[in-house]
C-alpha cells in the first residue's frame, strides 16, 4: 500500500510536509482536484495518523467540506505520496483533515496508477477495434494484456478507449511504448488525455487504493 507517517509530521516520503507546501486535494465523490497549501500536518506519537489544516479558495470549501478525500503530496525530488481522510471547515479560507493515513507512495513515476480488471478497445487505422484485458491503468497510459503477438507492434500510433466498471469510459490517443513478449502485454501511453479524463482515471485508480470502509 503505502507508508506510514513519522512522529513529526514527516511521511514516510522522508520529507516533511511543511507550512507552505503546495497540495492538490480530490474528493472521493467527484475526484475533481483542488489546489491547497498546508497550514498545518501533525502526525501521532504512534505515527500511524495525521491531521491537517490547509488553506483553500471558497469553490473548494464548497465542494469538499464533510466529504472523504484525498491529498497528494509532492515528495521534493520526483514522486509523490497519496493520503486520504475527512475534510471539515474550519474557517473560511481552510479545512481541518482528519483521519489521514497513507494510500500509496509513487517514488519514481508522474501518475499514481492502479491494478485494472476492465476492458479496453485499441484501434489502429481502418481496422475493428481490439477488445483487450487492462492489466493496470493511470493517467499516463495503460498496460493490455495481449490475446495474440500480433495485436499490438512497438511504437504503433492508437485509438485507445477504456471501458469503466461504473459505465463511463476514456477515450484517447496513445502510442505504443513497450511490448513484454514474456508476460504477453504491451504498455500504451497516453498521447492527448483530456483533463476530464485524467481526473476520471485517477479518481478510478483511487478508489481502488482505497479501503472499503474508506470510500463508503
Amino acid at each position: 500500500m503505502g507508508t506510514q507517517p513519522d512522529d513529526d509530521g514527516t511521511p514516510a516520503t522522508g520529507t516533511p510536509v511543511l507550512t507552505g507546501t503546495p497540495l492538490i486535494v480530490l474528493s472521493l465523490q467527484g475526484g475533481r482536484p483542488y489546489p491547497a497549501t498546508v497550514q498545518t500536518w501533525v502526525a501521532t506519537a504512534q505515527g500511524l495518523v495525521v491531521s491537517a489544516r490547509v488553506s483553500v479558495t471558497a469553490e473548494a470549501m464548497h465542494s469538499l467540506a464533510d466529504h472523504r478525500v484525498w491529498v497528494s503530496v509532492p515528495d521534493r525530488g520526483p514522486g509523490f505520496t497519496v493520503f486520504s481522510g475527512v475534510a471539515h471547515r474550519a474557517d473560511e479560507t481552510a479545512l481541518d483533515i482528519t483521519g489521514v493515513v497513507t494510500l500509496v507512495r509513487e517514488r519514481r513515476r508522474e501518475h499514481v496508477r492502479a491494478p485494472a480488471k476492465v476492458q479496453v478497445s485499441i484501434s489502429t487505422g481502418d481496422a475493428s477495434p481490439r477488445q483487450l484485458q487492462v492489466v493496470d491503468l493511470s493517467q499516463g497510459g495503460v498496460r493490455v494484456a495481449l490475446r495474440a503477438p500480433s495485436d499490438l507492434a512497438l511504437d504503433e500510433f492508437v485509438t485507445v478507449e477504456v471501458h469503466l466498471e461504473d459505465g463511463a469510459s476514456i477515450s484517447a490517443r496513445g502510442k505504443v511504448i513497450r511490448i513484454d513478449s514474456g508476460a504477453g502485454q504491451a504498455v500504451v501511453r497516453f498521447e492527448d488525455l483530456s483533463s476530464e479524463h485524467g481526473t476520471r482515471i485517477d479518481r478510478y485508480v483511487l478508489l481502488h487504493l482505497t479501503p472499503e470502509e474508506s470510500g463508503s
